[in-house]
């Protein structure tokens, strides 16, 4: 708010109510955790007539339950066009509905994961500097060091892959990956500038 005083998200709001200890390793933070999403199949969905006109099996359905309502009918017609509040999430679209659903379960089975702290970031990246300069400076031959570059920067893009499937921690390799062409290129400049101007001796 405006005065700095905090407000649950509609998805902690319905844990909060459901199961307030679920709350409790996201508690504190300052970034929103992370979290793994389910597919629209895992959800139970029933249709505005079925609630309308609920049968037993409805009824059980719906009976001590968390209950979002959301919109499912198409952009231009029936059937035609993309569903309204559509949400492209890492299992595909979504609408908003399983989004807030997909927040809810993640808190209340405890799948939700802090990004990674500014410590833990800058010293992988002052290893991996270190490592690759080490490694520029070790090898001569030019395939060489390209081969090594292609590497690296798939090494980096698998890590940052593994550490968020594993770990539930998202490391954005784009900085790291463009430093390390960067100085692939610099390095390269360097030393084909030095053969084409080689420096005079007094």
């Amino acid at each position: 708010m405006a005065d700095g005083t905090p407000v649950n998200s509609f998805a902690e709001a319905i844990v909060r109510v459901v199961k307030e200890p679920a709350l409790d390793p996201v508690a504190g933070l300052a970034e929103a955790p992370y979290g793994s999403y389910l597919t629209q199949s895992a959800f139970p969905t029933l249709s505005s007539s079925q609630v309308l006109s609920p049968d037993g099996d409805t009824l059980h359905k719906l009976r001590h339950n968390i209950v979002i309502v959301g919109g499912a009918w198409s952009r231009l017609a029936y059937q035609r066009g993309p569903k309204v509040d559509s949400h492209l999430t890492p299992v595909g679209w979504l609408s908003g509905a399983f989004v807030h659903a997909n927040f809810v379960e993640a808190l209340l089975d405890r799948r939700t994961a802090p990004s990674w702290s500014e410590g833990a970031l800058l010293s992988f990246e002052v290893l991996f500097a270190l490592g690759l300069a080490i490694m520029f400076a070790l090898i001569t031959r030019f395939w060489l060091k390209l081969l090594s570059l292609v590497v690296l920067c798939v090494g980096l893009m698998l890590f940052s892959y593994l550490s968020w499937l594993n770990l539930g921690l998202f490391y954005d390799f784009f900085v790291p990956l463009v430093l390390i062409v960067g100085h692939a290129i610099y390095e390269q400049m360097s030393e084909m500038f030095g053969r084409t101007h080689p420096q005079k001796s007094g």
